[in-house]
């Protein structure tokens, strides 16, 4: 069965740009990314040059500049925006232009198209009234509680979201109809932290699942491993086709439904590579059998048909990150070079270890200090934060300026909420959070928790040396708030990716979870913003900490297994040594 859904908004953007020619042959594009209908410009929007790396995003107020290189006057310049058609212009048609183009977008209704699903699961239908039921409920909870709601998307966007949808309501629907009118809802919130989930039930189920574990590099995708004992298909072989879609096609299907931070798109890439078999069976298909196109590594073009993996996500994804896991922390010291490697996986032992590892560094001598926070894990809590700060100053600081909070009415939590990991029971919630609320009159209350907003004392040890901090799109929450904090000093670098949370704040804090009383779907909603005590970048908003070395990851590294982050640090020490 297939049914369109329309909702969101009516857009209608367009691009303004212009060319100018440069002495050395290349060209820098400069213009401005806005909405047709408002004006505002987009903040945010992916710029990129077809066929190559070359990309950049919009900044506040829509505007950006790319620099051209003359082999790619060929190509095409591809803007695209969640909500709205993508946009795609020959370069040559505008850099033989001269002044402002002014370049209008077709008008499209933004469309979501039921996913092909196949279980009763997916295709149980939902009464108007059970319908308004949950969605009332979703919204209002939302509006109430999420202190990052507005943060990055506007109260006339999320009304004009909610007008059409509740349009869309008056008329039954499948779960996943409905589900995708949710999950697009969250990912319009821009809120890592703010999730969606479906019932135990599906998860537990065996399915069949996408058989390989993947990684995309732009819109390509790679075989990173195979799940299937009689498909020995090894890593870095190309994905060309899933069930007659490219990845390419796959991945805007899937990309406005994964939750970030901001306008980052690192973590983003990250979470669709991590978890594609899950997001191809949500929002593409949930599979029967599949048919894959495959370039092998010696070029050959192979097409397989297999059933799948027949297993459940629950043990899928448990089995994956068990099969990733390391150890909490690892320090690795060469005296020789005076430098030392401190991989955090999981800051909740600090209290046993921290000292006990930086007496080691300290009376050693070493004068190069990599602190990685790749990966799943990394620094868990904001208390952990000052923690580890504290080694690297030799005077009282503060971490967080402040702790926000929307609400105080802890009588939002009803029935339809799960408490744990944060509280056992309403009672909890009111003891530990909305007891210690105070007004500010500014709209937010404050959490008076005085463990993440006190004038923290430096350690006893104190790291005087160069101090690298290794990052990626995993690195977001508290570890984003160390690598950013850190990275105001002035002995320290940050090597990698930009990382997966926004550079000054953070929303999460109590994160329960809303369960919707009759489609079931899960949301776990942040409740709170926790904001650095560092200066405000109004032109940095909504990115995450940029990396003073960006290093670059290429297919071949990803076949060989090479760490080009890591092997960057050390050549750097190396050079600066």
């Amino acid at each position: 069965m297939y049914r369109e859904i329309v909702c969101l908004f009516v857009f209608n953007a367009f691009v303004s740009i212009y060319g100018v020619a440069q002495d050395d042959g290349h060209i820098t594009l400069q213009g401005i990314v806005r909405d047709n209908e408002t004006k505002e410009g987009l903040a945010g929007a992916s710029i990129r040059i077809s066929g190559s790396s070359i990309g950049t995003h919009s900044d506040l107020s829509g505007r950006f500049s790319l620099g051209i290189s003359k082999p790619n006057r060929d190509d095409s310049l591809i803007v695209t925006f969640v909500g709205y058609k993508k946009y795609s212009e020959a370069l040559s048609n505008l850099t033989s232009s001269t002044g402002l183009q002014i370049i209008n977008m077709t008008n499209q209704l933004t469309s979501l198209k039921e996913v092909v699903v196949r279980s009763e699961f997916w295709l149980k239908q939902y009464s108007p009234k059970d319908l308004m039921e949950d969605y009332t409920k979703f919204y209002t909870i939302m509006e109430k509680v999420h202190t990052g709601l507005f943060n990055y998307l506007s109260e006339r966007e999320w009304q004009a979201l909610k007008d059409s949808s509740l349009q869309l309501i008056k008329y039954p629907m499948t779960h996943s109809e409905f589900y995708q009118l949710i999950a697009l809802h969250v990912g319009k919130v821009r809120n890592i932290h703010t999730r969606y989930g479906v019932t135990d039930w599906w998860i537990k189920q065996k399915q069949n699942i996408f058989p390989f574990k993947v990684k995309y590099f732009d819109d390509r995708l790679y075989i990173s491993e195979s799940l299937l004992k009689d498909q020995a298909f090894p890593k870095g072989c190309e994905i060309l086709e899933i069930n007659g879609k490219t990845p390419g096609e796959i991945k805007t299907m899937i990309w406005p439904y994964i939750p970030a931070d901001g306008f980052i798109q690192t973590s983003k890439i990250a979470d669709l590579s991590d978890y594609f078999s899950w997001y191809f069976s949500m929002f593409v298909e949930e599979a029967d059998s599949y048919k894959i196109k495959i370039r092998t590594l010696t070029g050959e073009e192979e097409t397989i048909t297999t059933q799948g993996l027949r297993d459940s996500f629950r043990h899928l994804i448990f089995q994956q990150e068990w099969n990733e896991k390391k150890s909490s922390l690892e320090l690795k010291i060469n005296g020789t070079s005076h430098t030392a490697y401190f991989r955090i996986e999981d800051s909740r032992i600090f209290k046993d270890s921290l000292q006990t590892y930086f007496q080691r560094i300290v009376s050693q001598g070493i004068q190069y200090l990599i602190i990685d926070l790749r990966g799943r894990g990394g620094i868990r809590e904001g208390e952990q934060v000052a923690e580890l700060y504290s080694y690297l100053v030799d005077k009282p600081f503060r971490a967080y300026e402040k702790l926000e909070v929307k609400s105080n009415d802890y009588t939002l939590f009803d029935k339809d909420f799960t408490y744990k990991p944060y509280a056992n029971s309403l009672r909890e919630i009111k003891e530990q959070f909305f007891d210690k609320l105070i007004d500010s009159d500014d709209g937010y209350y404050l959490w008076q928790e005085e463990s993440m907003k006190k004038l923290s004392q430096p350690a006893s040890l104190h790291f005087t040396g160069a101090v690298y901090i290794l990052t990626d799109g995993r690195n977001y929450s508290a570890s984003t708030s160390f690598t950013s904090l850190a990275s105001q000093l002035d002995n320290v670098f940050v090597i990698g990716e930009e990382t997966g949370g926004e550079y000054r704040s953070y929303v999460s804090g109590a994160m329960f979870g809303l369960v919707l009383p009759n489609s079931k779907i899960g949301i776990k909603i942040a409740t709170w913003k926790s904001i650095l005590d560092i200066e405000e970048k109004p032109s940095n908003r909504g990115r995450g900490v940029i990396p003073d070395y960006p290093v670059p990851f290429s297919i071949h590294d990803f076949i060989n297994g090479t760490d080009v982050v890591k092997e960057f640090a050390y050549k750097l020490i190396s050079t600066n040594r």
